[in-house]
């Protein structure tokens, strides 16, 4: 196509800028405002000269801010981006009152009639362009010399301002981590490309300066500035280099324009997606033949290298994108983007890590006349055997390629657990993968039997076991933990100074006791707990693998965390109060060291839990104070980060130790404010993650307390029992999940426990309440022959004793002896687990009860056999 005639009007103008420019007083600061105001006209040309007098080409002019600026129809609010071809500004279109973004070509880019086409042909290829990720344009024109068109204003910022600020609050998946946030921009942006593509348009600049992303979300592909229809050559008929060195491909370098398809464009957001990732771009240098070189001859640095916490699967991809021959990368940008959402949905990707004899051709290509030179030396000096090494070395480089890529699949499934504590519905999705990953772990340990690859497999059990707690699987969990133990310890038997096979151990033993506290073994939870926590201690971190180096301290705080927990019952309260205060010093001590927003959320978390332990020691004040600090912190958090599900459970937790907090302090109204939050936290929970049992059991717990703290009103008795029966239904749904759940199954039983307490202060028939009373004591007696500890004694005694009690006075005198013989043998029981407390007042009072119901049956006995005789 013939280059556009040039324009006279332009240079004339021009030597009335240059004359204007010279003859002005470059002294005095005030002189360069009132020259722009004289000279509007100019004011185009006028403006980089001025600022390059000041030595800040870049820096903005001081004018008067009531002064208006128009472009045509156009008035100029502000400057919002600034290249080499082309100034945008916010402003506003005057007939239609439209907010929009106004591109103008600077006047002494117009003097190119090849610059002044290149925008015509930007604005004319977006503007054939109808999708929701493509900035639409809305007008082109041309206004005293001045070239321009106008386009969507998107508010918010691009995606380099977000590359460069951490702190950037992304919207893009509300409540999401911000890897998944940054791989679903890239992923929208892969589908703006291929709809371009679809429709014979090429960008060819695809970089973070180009996409933006709005408050509201939404992300948007701009300047297609370098665009060019797929079917034809660009203007420019040499092979001269368009584009951004830092995301050029590397046919765009060599300037093959028939090369040049839709795949340069996969490679370029490639790029993108590594500098998300990586916090660095994959191609760096000082020079831009540097960076060229390294496009076109250096693999970039691996992903996992820079960032091990990120799952294989998507640095497989990352990589895929970046491949050198076009062949190798994805076909489309809606394969790639295609491929991200697979990764998102955590479905098995399409993309694959390259093999042996892939690395060995890249090696090749990267070095040929060195590898050609070796080879041929060894084939002169070695001959025939050099086959068979060379076949055994391919297997054994095949083997350690396996146990990598396997190593990733556990990253990756790891990489799924964290997500599921804040994406709903994806419990059961980590449990398949997890599950899938154990069996390929067996297999390949029946291949290769070598410890590595033994500890490996037994570390997947820890997450499949794990997996199948959160579902409420507890026996299952149990299995899988105490297979773990056992392989574990053969390794650590193996090699008793291996540091990573006692760490292994150590978490086993830690999976093994949370399982057996679910299962009502808390003595052999105990037990468990106190060898982890041993071994996390003797553990030499120096000794370990580089990928777990860093964790035992982790490890060790969340041991503690759990004899903290297992120990909150009324007799050991001080115990536990020691294990949290331990879990929170070796917290504080990891946050001083990395002070990261999870780490801040795990000392939190654990806060609370030490708060809820100092309430039930009557410490009100002190709990006040901790559990306010944590409520701050977790919303503060919450402002500015994700708070996933724990976090959220962290809150409602909080919430429910402040209430009775409140309640201590004579203020019944807050505390009832704060347990209906409570419960409703948790709620959306359940409704969120509706395989995981805890949130299940959580939200009927807390409407348990809920209950019992708005019955204490007689006037509000009926609410009470609504409450409860809600608790009882959210309940009954978990049993049907989790039948086996002793959770449920204790929860259940509390809350009968207490609907009956409830129906006691009614006017309902006295064979009513003790009816309560008898459903209550039968589910406790269940419940007691699965757990026996003195807590479910000392329930099932009152139970009974009430049962008793209203037995009694319905005239069902031989049911409530027998009630009250179940009573007190139930409550000496408790008393031998736990001698002393409260136990031998309440046998006082039963053994009266006892004494009253056999002195009436000895009486009515008397009484019959007189009338009989």
């Amino acid at each position: 196509m013939p280059a556009p005639p040039e324009d006279p009007r332009r240079f004339a103008r021009l030597t009335d800028a240059i004359a204007t420019f010279l003859a002005h007083d470059g002294t005095d600061p005030a002189a360069a405002t009132r020259l722009l105001r004289e000279n509007e006209r100019l004011r185009d040309l006028l403006e980089p000269m001025l600022r390059a007098e000041d030595g800040d080409p870049g820096a903005p002019l001081e004018e008067d801010e009531t002064a208006e600026r128009y472009v045509g129809d156009f008035r100029l609010l502000r400057e919002i981006g600034r290249g080499g071809m082309g100034v945008v500004y916010e402003a506003v279109h005057v007939p239609l009152g439209r907010r929009v973004a106004l591109k103008v070509l600077p006047a002494h880019v117009t003097l190119s009639p090849l610059q002044v086409e290149r925008l015509r042909r930007e604005a004319a290829a977006a503007a054939r362009l109808r999708h929701h990720a493509i900035v639409p344009i809305y007008d082109v024109g041309e206004s005293d010399g001045t070239h321009y068109f106008s386009m969507e204003f998107v508010d918010g910022a691009n995606l380099a301002t977000v590359i460069a600020d951490p702190e950037f609050r992304l919207n893009v998946i509300p409540g999401a981590d911000r890897t998944t946030q940054y791989v679903e921009i890239v992923a929208r942006i892969g589908d703006a490309l291929h709809y371009a593509h679809d429709n014979g348009v090429l960008h060819r600049d695809v970089k973070p300066h180009n996409i933006l992303i709005g408050e509201d979300g939404s992300v948007r592909l701009v300047d297609f500035g370098l665009a060019r229809d797929s079917d034809r050559h660009s203007l420019s008929q040499s092979d001269q280099f368009s584009g951004t060195p830092y995301y050029a491909s590397p046919e765009q370098i060599r300037g093959k324009r028939e090369a040049i398809d839709s795949r340069t464009d996969v490679f370029s957001l490639g790029v993108v997606l590594y500098e998300l990732l990586a916090r660095g771009r994959p191609f760096d240098g000082e020079t831009t033949q540097e960076i060229f070189d390294g496009i076109r001859d250096r693999d970039p640095p691996a992903l996992r290298r820079i960032a091990r916490r990120l799952p294989n699967d998507l640095c497989v991809i990352c990589h895929k994108a970046l491949e050198k021959n076009p062949e190798d990368r994805y076909r489309t940008a809606g394969e790639f983007a295609a491929d991200l959402r697979r990764f998102l949905r955590y479905e098995p990707i399409h993309a694959h890590p390259p093999g042996v004899l892939t690395r060995i051709r890249k090696a090749v290509r990267r070095n040929r006349l060195g590898v050609i030179a070796t080879t041929s030396a060894a084939l002169l000096v070695i001959g025939g055997p050099l086959v068979l090494w060379r076949n055994a070395e391919l297997l054994h480089q095949q083997q350690r390629q396996h146990n990598t890529e396997m190593r990733g699949l556990l990253s990756d499934a790891m990489r799924t657990l964290d997500v599921s504590q804040f994406r709903p519905g994806s419990e059961t999705d980590f449990l398949r993968r997890v599950a899938e990953l154990s069996r390929r772990y067996d297999r390949m340990a029946q291949i290769d039997a070598s410890p590595s690859i033994r500890c490996d497999a037994a570390n997947v059990l820890v997450q499949l076991a794990l997996a199948n707690l959160t579902i409420g699987n507890n026996d299952k969990a149990a299995e899988t933990y105490e297979e773990g133990v056992r392989r574990m310890r053969t390794l650590v038997a193996s090699e008793p100074a291996n540091q990573t096979f006692r760490y292994g151990l150590a978490r086993q033993l830690h999976g093994r006791s949370l399982a057996r506290v679910r299962l009502g073994d808390r003595e052999g939870s105990l037990q468990d707990l106190h060898a982890a926590i041993e071994g996390f201690e003797q553990i030499d971190p120096e000794g370990l693998r580089p990928e777990y180096r860093g964790l035992p301290p982790h490890a060790l705080a969340r041991c503690y965390r759990s004899l903290g927990a297992l120990h909150v019952r009324p007799a050991t309260l001080e115990q536990s109060r020691q294990a949290f205060a331990k879990s929170v010093q070796l917290l504080a001590e990891i946050e001083d060291r990395e002070p990261t927003d999870p780490h801040r959320l795990d000392t939190a978390l654990v806060r609370i839990d030490l708060a809820g332990v100092l309430v039930r020691l009557g410490k009100h004040v002190e709990a006040k104070r901790i559990l306010l600090s944590a409520i701050e912190q977790i919303e503060e958090l919450r402002s500015r980060t994700t708070v996933h599900s724990i976090a959220r459970h962290g809150l409602a937790a909080a919430k429910n130790h402040l209430a009775y907090v409140m309640l201590g302090n004579g203020n019944p109204e807050a505390g009832i404010e704060l347990l209906r939050e409570s419960a409703g936290i948790h709620a959306c929970l359940a409704d969120d993650f509706p395989k995981t049992l805890a949130h299940a059991t959580n939200h009927a717990g807390v409407l348990r307390s809920l209950a019992e703290v708005v019955g204490r009103d007689p006037e509000r008795i009926e609410d009470a029992l609504q409450i409860a029966d809600r608790g009882l239904r959210v309940l009954k749904a978990a049993t049907k999940q989790s039948p086996s759940s002793l959770e449920c199954q204790r929860l259940t039983a509390r809350l009968l426990l207490e609907r009956a307490s409830l129906i006691r202060r009614t006017r309902a028939p006295d064979s009513q309440k003790a009816r309560g009373f008898r459903e209550a004591a039968e589910h406790l007696a269940q419940l007691v022959s699965r757990q026996r500890d003195e807590l479910t004694y000392g329930w099932l005694g009152t139970a009974l004793h009430c049962e008793a009690y209203w037995e009694q006075r319905a005239g069902q005198a031989t049911a409530a002896l027998k009630s009250i013989r179940n009573a007190v043998a139930a409550v000496e029981q408790a008393a031998r687990i736990h001698p002393g407390g409260t136990y031998e007042a309440r046998l006082a009072n039963m053994r009266a009860l006892l004494a009253r119901i056999q002195g009436a049956q000895t009486d009515r006995g008397v009484a019959l056999r007189k009338k009989v005789k």
